[in-house]
């Protein structure tokens, strides 16, 4: 329920947005079929944005221009598109329904086809304003992976791959993704400083991609744009600890150094062992921004061969709990934030993926999973010596990572969060060519992407908790405008690929069961009957009432209870 309170206060400030993207590409809509239509000679009696009682109208020519209250969709009423009225033989050359079969088919057509094009310079916009990209820079590249063989390192900025400059890390992925079999050349620049040339043949290996647009794929195993973050834990009782450091800090600065990786951390600590050690962190929090603070190190140096940050206390948060949800059973039963989980059942624990299997493996009916818990933090009564807590889990519909649903046993702990976010650069060109090109591809990928996707649901592959209504696609424009021009950019044009590819599909009531019928009158050389066409409508309108019931009840039931 406070989910739906802070959501509905929230709100607010999303309607505009909401606006301006929804009334945008339904005024592109109804102006395609708007346009067809004059131009074969259709009288156009209403060109109406939105639905229901009208807010503001006006009539030029034949036609009356509305805005109506609800701003769900829109329509173009024309005249003659009544099969059971009879007009004078005078009147039928304006008439939808007295033209050629084919112009029907055009006009039909023409809206969704305009949301197809409309999106190509949409995402023209978008590079030729600039869009925000991680980096062409390598993350972590662990020892004995075939990146690190082939000579990459942490950090490594790939500048070119076959001599041709990459911009950013989507550019690398694409070009490796789409190279398999194959020799690449890349030109890389160390930490250091360094100019190298690195020749990788690239494997083929199975695209595990739930909306793949291809079977294969090549990766370069070891080589990501992911890096450990400056998130830590502190062992009780070490010198961090003693120090005012607490688990789950986020590392910001040493001394005046910022600090971006993990990796950076022991350098720092190196560089700076000799003149003192301030700290400027931040406590990590799911829910808020926690204000930064200083902590300085009464003592910074190595002790029997380990390194400074080993020496101090610090660890990585592999086995810290990051967070617990409200109301859960980890939460009832006292589990906090900063713990780190020792042993469950008296397993050891290595890592998130051994806490999460042996979580998975319950089974009802089994003993409380006896959780062996320590914190660093005095006020959670743990410093100096582990606790033992007893957790019974419960049954849990979730999403999993094919989006489909699953039951299982959960206890409500959120993973560790040790992925580092790569530097943003700006990604732009002011070359039309170049950005309608780029335009024209985001947009056929997207529709080969949706079309996998509503395939997927159609077919029950994907969870239909996944169909949304207008309530997410509000939020979604709300938080892709604060988000940036072009993050809303790119919300309006893949939003534009949606109308385009849900109006084909053959429901009657939308475009595409009016391309049917009208396609098999011409197949066949006649209308299909009156009586037919009558409960094709009504069965097509309870079914969008339905999935419309269906998708604003999944977009309350995701506010109170999210799938992921």
């Amino acid at each position: 329920m406070e989910s739906i309170i802070n959501f509905v206060i929230s709100s607010i400030s999303y309607v505009g947005p909401f606006i301006i993207l929804m009334g945008t590409l339904i005024f592109i809509h109804e102006m395609g079929h708007f346009l067809v239509a004059k131009y074969f000679g259709v009288r156009v009696e209403v060109f109406s944005l939105g639905f229901g009682k009208s807010l503001y109208q006006f009539t030029r020519g034949d036609t009356t221009y509305k805005l109506s209250m609800i701003p769900l969709g829109g329509y173009v009423k024309m005249f003659g598109d009544d099969p059971t009225a009879e007009l004078v033989t005078e009147e039928q050359q304006y008439s939808f329904l007295h033209k050629p079969v084919w112009q029907r088919i055009a006009i039909v057509l023409a809206g969704p086809l305009m949301n197809f094009f409309i999106a190509i310079p949409i995402f023209a916009l978008i590079l030729a304003l600039g869009y925000k990209a991680p980096a062409n820079i390598a993350g972590d590249i662990k020892p004995n992976t075939p990146a690190y063989t082939a000579g990459f390192r942490s950090g490594d900025v790939i500048t070119q791959i076959n001599n041709v400059p990459t911009q950013s890390w989507i550019d690398v992925e694409k070009t490796i993704s789409k190279n398999f079999n194959k020799t690449l050349s890349f030109a890389v620049k160390s930490v250091d400083g360094e100019n190298k040339s690195i020749s990788v043949d690239v494997p083929k290996e199975d695209n595990k991609q739930l909306f793949g647009l291809s079977k294969y794929v090549g990766k370069i195993d070891g080589l990501s744009a992911l890096s450990k973050s400056t998130l830590v834990g502190v062992k009780s009782g070490s010198v961090a600890a003693n120090s005012g450091l607490k688990s789950l800090d986020q590392i910001l600065k040493i001394n005046n150094d910022e600090v971006s990786y993990w990796r950076e951390i022991e350098p720092l600590l190196k560089k700076h062992q000799n003149a003192g050690i301030t700290l400027t962190v931040r406590l990590f929090n799911q829910n808020k921004e926690n204000p930064e603070r200083t902590v300085k190190l009464q003592s910074a140096y190595p002790i029997n061969g380990m390194s400074i940050s080993e020496s101090i206390g610090l660890e990585d948060t592999a086995k810290y709990i990051s967070g617990v949800v409200e109301g859960s059973p980890a939460a009832a039963a006292g589990l906090v934030g900063g713990d780190k989980i020792l042993s469950i059942n008296g397993t050891s624990i290595n890592n998130w993926k051994d806490i999460l299997n042996i979580i998975k493996s319950y089974k009802k009916g089994d003993n409380p999973l006896a959780v062996n818990v320590i914190n660093s933090d005095p006020q959670y009564g743990r410093s100096t010596e582990a606790k033992v807590i007893n957790i019974t889990p419960k049954m849990t519909e979730l999403m999993n990572s094919k989006m489909q649903d699953e039951n299982r046993f959960t206890v409500g702990i959120y993973a560790d969060n040790t992925i580092g976010a790569n530097k943003i650069v700006q990604v732009q060109s002011s070359n039309p060519i170049k950005a309608l090109s780029y335009g024209f591809t985001q947009t056929v990928d997207m529709t080969k992407l949706l079309a996998i996707g509503i395939y997927k649901l159609i077919t029950n592959q994907v969870s239909t908790r996944n169909i949304s209504g207008m309530i997410t696609i509000g939020k979604i424009a709300g938080d892709s405008y604060k988000a940036g021009i072009d993050s809303f950019l790119r919300i309006m044009g893949l939003l534009s690929v949606n109308l385009f590819l849900l109006n084909l599909l053959p429901i009657p009531v939308l475009d595409g069961g009016h391309l049917l019928f009208f396609t098999i009158e011409a197949i066949k050389g006649s209308p299909i009957s009156l009586k037919k066409m009558q409960m094709a409508q009504q069965f097509g309108f309870v079914l969008l009432m339905s999935l419309m019931i269906f998708s604003h009840y999944n977009d309350i039931k995701n506010l109170i209870n999210p799938p992921w």
